[in-house]
């Protein structure tokens, strides 16, 4: 089931961001699906992504556990405008209270940019996959990180 949340400026006092999340998603089938759809942002080079991805499937199937339920969290981005206003942690809030309640993980690949709101929503690093983007006019390393949430049970 595919869980979309926006906060925007007619129900938020101004603050506009997306969440987008899967519950018991097929991480393999997920990621086909997302690097051959239509719709990517018009800055985003899929040839950059798509060198990324042997990499990033082979720490998946290391450090990510086949087979157990839990919320993959495709991403969150927020307008620049509202960047650093809080945005960013509701949605993860949204995101943790969800997977708390559903007494699931929650997943994620991190860019260097996202990892510090994971980092203080209670996420741990399970691995660091680096690619050199170079070839591409990037840099020589840029880390993506696999972390994880475990829920918060509670008493």
């Amino acid at each position: 089931m595919a869980i979309w949340s926006r906060l925007n400026e007619q129900n938020s006092g101004g603050i506009s961001g997306e969440i987008g999340a899967e519950l018991r998603s097929d991480l393999q089938r997920q990621r086909e699906q997302y690097c051959n759809s239509e719709g990517w942002p018009k800055e985003t080079r899929v040839e950059v992504v798509s060198a990324c991805v042997p990499e990033m499937d082979k720490a998946r199937a290391k450090h990510f556990a086949a087979g157990e339920d839990h919320i993959f969290l495709n991403q969150i981005k927020t307008l620049p405008k509202y960047q650093g206003k809080g945005a960013g942690a509701m949605l993860m809030k949204w995101g943790t209270d969800l997977a708390d309640g559903e007494r699931l993980p929650i997943r994620l690949e991190s860019s260097p940019a996202g990892r510090s709101l994971y980092l203080k929503s209670g996420f741990e690093i399970l691995a660091e996959v680096n690619h050199d983007v170079s070839r591409f006019g990037g840099p020589s390393s840029y880390a993506h990180a696999l972390m994880v949430r475990r829920p918060e049970l509670g008493s």
